[in-house]
């Protein structure tokens, strides 16, 4: 793993594969994730997260597994793991529990965008590697993947497409047709222009249209209201999250070999080994990338100097 940044015009790296398996290695974890690694379910029970994480992030890396579940007891517990793997320099896939619903009360319709969101991206390519879910989570039903991959529709720059067409079938899956797009699930039109924010998606996007050619594809700021990076493609959700029949389990996701990862409160009279390392950090994962990017070399700088002494 290599994570770069770009400062004074040069592209430099923050946070080394080496770097982190050397700190793994003078720590003495290096037994530890090759024993998980050939075993393939264990527990984390013990460790704290910080610890937890920096294992995950370099048995990611070293494992010949397809990807790493980890399994912690609760949403609260869920987050600060994501945070510390960031800090890391992980990329983790959260998959959030998500209140259903009832008779009388509907369910969260953000909760539903970002379960919805999560189980997509389990689909897209190149498939995500470490995965963070809940006891619930792994336990409860979910929707097929054949009908997750049903509603994602990718649309690319340099697409022919008619953005009065895409209006109508936003329109028709369930998207609200406003003037200024402000949360998910809205789709607005200025000319050429057609801004949507997907109900899975974390951020809007902006395309720009010469005649019935996609020219520029950009994800914007809700607040600023301008673009904030070209992408070259993105996935517009297209089905009715409330709707979706949830008939699989969360294994349907989850192909080829994986390793499983169980940190909860069953475990805990199991004695963790010990291990201590920590990188100062806690809190909530950080969604703007150049804060993330900034925790993540300084991290970075931090291990460097370590390993220098």
């Amino acid at each position: 793993m290599e994570l770069w940044y770009f400062d004074d015009g040069f592209l430099r790296k923050s946070v080394q594969r080496k770097e982190l398996k050397d700190l793994l290695g003078t720590l003495g974890g290096t037994q530890e994730v090759a024993g998980w690694d050939a075993e393939g379910v264990c527990s984390g029970s013990g460790i704290s997260p910080s610890a937890m994480a920096f294992l995950a992030v370099n048995l990611v890396k070293e494992s010949k597994k397809k990807g790493w579940l980890v399994v912690v007891q609760g949403a609260k517990e869920q987050e600060e793991l994501a945070a510390e793997i960031e800090a890391w320099g992980g990329d983790p896939l959260v998959i959030p529990e998500a209140y259903r619903g009832s008779e009388k009360v509907h369910p969260d319709a953000d909760l539903q965008a970002e379960w919805i969101g999560a189980l997509g991206r389990c689909l897209e390519t190149p498939r995500p590697k470490l995965i963070l879910v809940t006891e619930q989570v792994l336990q409860e039903r979910h929707p097929t993947p054949d009908l997750v991959a049903q509603g994602l529709r990718q649309i690319r720059c340099g697409d022919l497409l008619d953005p009065m067409l895409l209006m109508e079938e936003c329109i028709q899956s369930g998207y609200r047709k406003v003037h200024t797009v402000a949360e998910r699930g809205e789709v607005a039109r200025r000319g050429g222009i057609v801004d949507i924010f997907s109900m899975h998606a974390d951020l809007p996007v902006r395309m720009e249209w010469g005649g019935d050619r996609i020219e520029s594809i950009r994800n914007f700021d809700l607040h600023e209201q301008v673009g904030i990076g070209e992408i070259p493609s993105t996935t517009v959700f297209q089905g009715r999250p409330m709707e979706i029949k949830r008939e699989g389990s969360l294994e349907d996701y989850l192909q080829g070999s994986w390793g499983r990862v169980v940190c909860s409160q069953a475990d805990e009279g199991q004695q963790g080994f010990s291990f201590g390392v920590s990188h100062g950090f806690s809190g909530e994962p950080i969604r703007e990338a150049g804060l993330a990017e900034a925790r993540r070399r300084r991290v970075g700088s931090e291990v460097r100097a370590w390993l220098a002494r």
